[in-house]
């Protein structure tokens, strides 16, 4: 049997990284490149006896290497395959390194050059196989154009509001989040103004379109320029100071003048209750109005106690069915009156009250109210009654309660309005 040499190699990238899986085929010369795997194989072995022939491929190991043993003088072609594909080969490969003893064996020239041979650009960018196709020389690398990168790709993180081709990594990404720089606002640039058409209604929140708007809540109209004309043929557009105001047969423009009155607000009891405040009353009035419908369970005289003020400083005066009577500096004079405990099933005392100028400090606070109570089956009552509080302050809350206490009944209504 002839004597077998070692032969030993390794694929690698350009980088030197070991390229674990390649295939490695050895043939004899002249080698036909045109298949994969390539012909004719030469017969190699894994021992220096020739015991175990190798089945080829050779698979390189994790280190790129690779090894077999082959008769020594015989020229070889060693061809490199990846993927399926060949990727390079090496002629004229002796085990033991020994040489043919002919120069036609040596390397003529290296991408094409003769001579002192020095790395140019595009030298390992691609090469030419027998199959006719450009295929890439170094394994493990991305092209310039279009790269599919793998894993975790890194960049440098560009400093902030960079505006340029540059990639933009995820640190500078989060980085600029909310604070770069605004380079136009509605497609115009420089100092931009509000216009017409900026926005839409929809874009706004809470407006209501000019065209068929639908409101809701209490909504009121302050005569704006609103055109054309409303359902009942009423048109759209007052005289200053007016308001749109029902009326029986539809809607029209009238003064909103002296006079007007607004309510301000209203309780309605659900159980027996002692006290009923308002506070914070506007200032925007000229005067107040209360209007009372209810009962007491115990006697049926009405006080009030204006701002927190609880002293003997209130004069009450009444007159009612030809008689009179009054009480003077005293924290509980009579406002008013309510049917008491006693009255008819389901009677209401009532009583309009109006305090005169409660906003200004000019005056002392008076009030007038007529009232009207229904006692017994057979007797009631039309009381008028008028009161002051001793102070000259405006009246920023109200206190109401029953002289000499007892609750109001459930059920009972106050209303508080302005007067302009």
């Amino acid at each position: 049997m002839a004597t077998l040499y070692r032969a030993d190699g390794w694929v690698k990238t350009v980088q030197g990284q070991a390229i674990a899986g390649a295939q490695v085929y050895i043939c004899l010369q002249p080698a036909d490149l045109s298949y994969v795997p390539p012909v004719p194989l030469a017969s190699i072995f894994a021992d220096q006896v020739g015991a175990t022939p190798i089945t080829q491929p050779i698979f390189t190991d994790g280190f790129g290497h690779y090894d077999y043993y082959a008769a020594s003088g015989v020229p070889y072609t060693e061809v490199i395959c990846n993927n399926g594909s060949v990727q390079i080969f090496y002629p004229d490969q002796i085990p033991m390194g020994a040489t043919l003893g002919s120069p036609s064996g040596n390397i003529t020239s290296v991408f094409g050059r003769t001579g002192d041979i020095l790395a140019l650009s595009g030298d390992y960018a691609a090469f030419y196989d027998p199959l006719g196709a450009a295929a890439a020389a170094v394994v493990g690398l991305a092209p310039l154009a279009s790269p599919g990168f793998t894993g975790v790709p890194t960049a440098p993180t560009a400093p902030l509001a960079t505006n340029t081709n540059q990639i933009a990594t995820t640190a500078f990404v989060l980085a600029n989040a909310g604070a770069g720089t605004v380079f136009s606002v509605f497609s115009r640039a420089g100092n931009v103004l509000a216009q017409s058409g900026d926005y839409s209604v929809s874009q706004v929140t809470g407006a209501a379109p000019l065209a068929s708007p639908s409101f809701s809540g209490t909504a009121q109209f302050v005569n704006a320029g609103i055109t054309g004309t409303l359902a009942d043929g009423t048109t759209s557009v007052g005289t200053p100071g007016q308001v749109l105001s029902s009326t029986g047969t539809g809607t029209a423009w009238v003064s909103q003048g002296s006079g007007s009155i607004t309510k301000i607000s209203e309780v309605v009891l659900g159980s027996d209750t002692p006290t009923i405040s308002f506070s914070s009353v506007p200032q925007t009035y000229r005067h107040l109005k209360l209007f009372v419908a209810g009962r007491s369970s115990v006697n049926s005289d009405v006080y009030l106690q204006f701002n927190g003020d609880t002293g003997a400083n209130y004069d009450g005066y009444f007159f009612y069915n030809g008689g009179t009577g009054s009480t003077y500096a005293t924290s509980q004079a009579q406002f008013g009156f309510v049917a008491v405990g006693s009255a008819p099933a389901n009677q209401a005392g009532v009583f309009e009250l109006t305090i005169f100028d409660y906003a200004r400090t000019t005056w002392l606070k008076n009030s007038v109210a007529m009232c009207s109570k229904k006692e017994t089956s057979g007797s009631g009552f039309v009381v008028q009654v008028g009161a002051t509080w001793n102070s000259t302050a405006a009246i920023t809350d109200i206190v109401m309660g029953l002289v000499g206490g007892g609750n109001l009944i459930a059920g009972t209504i106050v209303e508080l309005y302005g007067v302009s």
